[in-house]
């Protein structure tokens, strides 16, 4: 029978503690009650703006977690589509996903939800597929917990 401990970890061989009595792999704080933040960018565009423009939306520090990602269309690109990540890989967090219409759209890859952050990392909402101009908003809304 599957069993569960909120501070620690439980493994299919047991707990067995070190010759110092400590149990191995504790949970860290926020894992069990730690701070959920939001990050919330408001990305307003210019009509200088071409099809790629990459802004910066927040730098997230080392040892971060995100928990959850999306954008909060408020007036969306001309046919166009939006990402959300890294230089290098800038639909890390968000794929590419249609941004015309308002309201909520996207979500954070399954893959990357609680993934910590090995350095101060700088996250990139980057467009595709639609010229923005100056009346075009899309607000980016990121929750992430630090350990």
């Amino acid at each position: 029978m599957a069993t569960s401990n909120v501070y620690q970890r439980q493994t299919a061989a047991g707990l067995v503690p070190n010759a110092l009595g400590v149990l191995p792999d504790p949970v860290t704080p926020a894992e069990i009650d730690g701070r959920v933040r939001i990050l919330y960018a408001s990305i307003d565009f210019e009509d200088a703006d071409a099809v790629g423009v990459a802004p910066e939306v927040a730098i997230l520090p080392k040892g971060a977690r995100l928990l959850s990602a999306q954008f909060n269309v408020i007036n969306g690109l001309n046919a166009g589509t939006a990402s959300l990540g890294i230089a290098g890989d800038v639909a890390k967090y968000i794929a590419a996903t249609a941004v015309t219409s308002a309201g909520f759209q996207g979500s954070i890859v399954a893959s990357e939800v609680g993934v910590k952050l090995t350095e101060d990392t700088t996250l990139l909402m980057t467009t595709a597929t639609g010229d923005p101009v100056a009346a075009d908003q899309i607000d980016v809304m990121v929750e992430w917990v630090l350990d």
